[in-house]
């Protein structure tokens, strides 16, 4: 054991430490969904304290405060439900309208989030439907599906999308065959190849754009009208 072992005293907490302390505390009973950004932010503006975020992580750290967000995790399996052999496995994607793709990624509102479904071209990457909702159900699937199907010319050879359950339920199996469309699933945490991962830093970049239209908006319900023009500049 070294000597600066016996020998150190802990440091107390500084007055300006214990200060912003309290007024995270405070903070965090107020709105638990305040990260270190906007604290920094919020406490220059208020209170006049100039503080980095790792000063404010470390004091969060020892107070053992947690911000609470809408993590991602929209892809949960059935295990009862249908699941499609991948058929993308050593293919050359080398056309419009021979693969399409579709995802639902959750979406920052004022109060609150909503669920974004879009429906994609693999090889163009247009959005060619998309529906938004407050709950993810397989109906916004459906709905998102149905919209792509109705304002294209050609359906594709192949619909991709993941093992969630949105995707293997029962309805959106029965629409698929109705519209003839050859379903593929890739497998649950499939290790991306480099054409898949181009694709999704592609489909997420359209995403990122639609957030920061949507997170002007008060209520899902109120975007979907206004939301074409927006979706036509992104394609």
């Amino acid at each position: 054991m070294t000597r600066s072992t016996l020998d150190y005293k802990p440091v107390p907490e500084s007055d300006e430490d214990l200060r912003i302390m309290r007024i995270m505390d405070e903070t965090y009973l107020i709105d638990p969904c305040i990260g270190p950004r906007r604290l920094v932010k919020l406490l220059e503006r208020e209170h006049g304290i100039i503080a980095n975020r790792k000063r404010i992580r470390r004091l969060r750290r020892k107070m053992s405060l947690e911000t609470i967000w809408c993590r991602p995790h929209t892809s949960i399996p059935e295990e009862t439900h249908r699941k499609h052999p991948y058929l993308l496995r050593n293919l050359a994607v080398t056309r419009p309208d021979q693969v399409w793709c579709a995802d639902i990624t959750y979406v920052p509102m004022p109060h609150g989030h909503a669920y974004l479904r879009v429906v994609m071209d693999w090889y163009s990457r247009k959005a060619l439907g998309w529906r938004v909702s407050n709950t993810m159900e397989a109906a916004l699937c459906q709905d998102a599906l149905a919209a792509a199907v109705a304002q294209s010319t050609r359906l594709p050879d192949i619909f991709n999308t993941d093992q969630g359950s949105q995707f293997t339920s029962e309805d959106l199996d029965r629409q698929a065959g109705g519209a003839h469309l050859p379903i593929s699933h890739c497998a649950f945490r499939r290790a991306s190849s480099a054409r898949q991962r181009a694709a999704k830093r592609n489909r997420f970049a359209r995403r990122r754009a639609l957030k920061r239209y949507l997170g002007k908006t008060g209520k899902p319900c109120n975007s979907m009208p206004s939301l074409n023009p927006t979706v036509g500049l992104i394609n």
